[in-house]
């Protein structure tokens, strides 16, 4: 069986937490800088891309339910990478909801989510990113 790794920045996070979410074919998810929840997002005070302002979107999908379910199954992990001094969301961590992520996954699940926060400044791939990418679609 081949394995699937599916990475993004930005808006293409938000595209692999969707269809790492939808698809189980994918074992391996990477969002980069990008696919926050809801009330996370809340709290910036800057302007939201479409993914986070379109009520049909918001109406059919919740962002922590996207992260569970990329990463529910036995053999699927999924890894945030956020970068601590990103423009876009500086001062934003996921501590709010890891929590929740990893409750839920303990209790029901048998796939792994983690989040990696870096120290770039950048919104984009970083060196950390990289690395955790190649990792992860390279382990047995």
């Amino acid at each position: 069986t081949s394995r699937i790794t599916m990475t993004g920045e930005s808006g293409g996070a938000w595209t692999t937490a969707v269809y790492a979410a939808l698809d189980t074919r994918i074992s391996r998810s990477v969002p980069v800088a990008g696919s926050l929840p809801l009330f996370a997002i809340e709290r910036l005070n800057t302007c939201v891309d479409f993914e986070y302002s379109n009520p049909q979107l918001l109406g059919a999908m919740n962002f922590l339910d996207m992260m569970i379910l990329a990463s529910c199954d036995r053999g699927r992990k999924q890894v945030q990478v956020t970068h601590q001094f990103d423009q876009y969301f500086y001062g934003l961590f996921p501590y709010t909801y890891e929590a929740i992520v990893k409750r839920v996954l303990s209790g029901y699940c048998e796939g792994q989510w983690d989040f990696l926060i870096t120290p770039e400044e950048v919104h984009q791939f970083g060196e950390e990113a990289t690395e955790v990418v190649l990792r992860l679609a390279n382990e047995e």
